[in-house]
């Protein structure tokens, strides 16, 4: 068996400690001004329906609960994409796991 070197224990601890510094900063972002009427604004809203299923929830910039495809739209989202899988489980209904939106998954979502 093979002996850990001090000096990975070492490269080892300094990158947990950078990594936690990390996470506990804040992300900011500018708003884009002076866009063109034209400008594209958009998102993948596929995996919408499973994160609402597992518990997800979506707060507005008033930090109040507020429908997720509502909050885009109110921040500007013009265009929204919806992956459509041809065949997206096995024989036994099993998901591949590389994404599984069907027809009335896909329909459920361009309806909201």
């Amino acid at each position: 068996m093979k002996k850990f070197p001090p000096v990975w224990f070492a490269v080892a601890l300094a990158c947990s400690f950078s990594a936690s510094t990390l996470a506990e900063e804040t992300l900011q972002t500018r708003p884009f001004s002076n866009m063109p009427a034209d400008f594209i604004k958009g998102a993948d809203i596929s995996t919408l329906l499973d994160a609402e299923k597992y518990g997800a929830k979506f707060f507005n910039h008033n930090n109040q609960p507020e429908d997720p495809i509502a909050i885009l739209k109110a921040d500007g989202v013009n265009y929204v994409r919806l992956r459509l899988w041809v065949d997206p489980k096995d024989a036994q209904g099993q998901r591949y796991g590389g994404g599984d939106n069907d027809l009335a998954t896909t329909l459920a979502l361009a309806k909201r």
